[in-house]
């Protein structure tokens, strides 16, 4: 069957499955990747705002032309400052995933279905994929599920409360999913150091010496970790936990 002439039917490209994609060529540090264009469009507002504003169309078909072809060569890479390889890599091989698979947790859209406790790349330790994801995904604006990450950072031996919390600290995740963490810090024998209280905000320091402070003079037969959970919820100010099943507010 022919297809109609253009005087009978107007010819459209469909909304979803026409593409006018390309790979970009990136360097960081001194290694270079070569990604397609929209699936950092589509999970990385930062780069979705930087192509719009360095590059423009050139053809119906959507390719973009940059300064002086920057991104489509290896000799004129489009250089990311700052984010070393490991970050970068682990931020493609989270959203390629997600390509492939269509669901994740880590962040919104469906980013963070990797399971970094048992990944096929790298022999990097789940904790530390998971803080080079949360790095780099603070820096080029995904909205992240921080409850996710945070469990996944503490639940990696190599990772100390302190580090743990810091690293919640500076990149802006709720203090609510620092619980785990904090509740750690409270319960251990081991006094805050003044190197850790540096590290950790003067807030933060305050409170968590108080907390200890409450979680040590209590009664010894209550020194377990529903009573640190809730002492950190009232010193640090921590919103209250809710059972899913009976929406009833417990603090632990």
């Amino acid at each position: 069957m022919s297809n109609p002439s253009s005087g009978e039917l107007a010819v459209t490209r469909n909304a979803r499955y026409y593409a006018s994609d390309e790979l970009m060529i990136f360097q960081v540090e001194n290694t270079l990747f070569k990604v397609h264009r929209s699936v950092l469009e589509k999970y990385c507002p930062v780069f979705k705002d930087m192509f719009a504003f360095k590059f423009v169309p050139t053809s119906e078909s959507g390719s973009l032309d940059g300064p002086v072809g920057e991104g489509k060569s290896d000799g004129q890479p489009i250089i990311l400052p700052e984010v070393t390889v490991f970050e970068f890599e682990t931020l493609l091989d989270e959203i390629y995933l997600v390509r492939r698979t269509a669901r994740g947790d880590w962040a919104v859209p469906i980013i963070g279905s990797t399971d970094w406790s048992d990944h096929p790349l790298g022999n990097e330790s789940g904790g530390k994929r998971a803080l080079a994801f949360l790095s780099i995904a603070h820096r080029y604006g995904l909205v992240v599920n921080h409850r996710l990450v945070m469990k996944a950072i503490v639940a990696d031996a190599s990772i100390n409360d302190v580090d743990a919390i810091e690293a919640g600290r500076t990149f802006d995740v709720p203090i609510e999913h620092l619980r785990e963490p904090l509740v750690k810090l409270v319960k251990r024998d081991k006094p805050l150091s003044s190197h850790e209280m540096h590290c950790l905000d003067f807030d933060i320091s305050a409170k968590a010496a108080e907390a200890r402070e409450v979680f040590k003079t209590s009664p010894k037969h209550d020194r377990d970790e529903g009573q640190a959970s809730r002492i950190v919820t009232t010193v640090i100010g921590l919103p209250p936990i809710f059972s899913s099943v009976s929406r009833i507010c417990y603090w632990d």
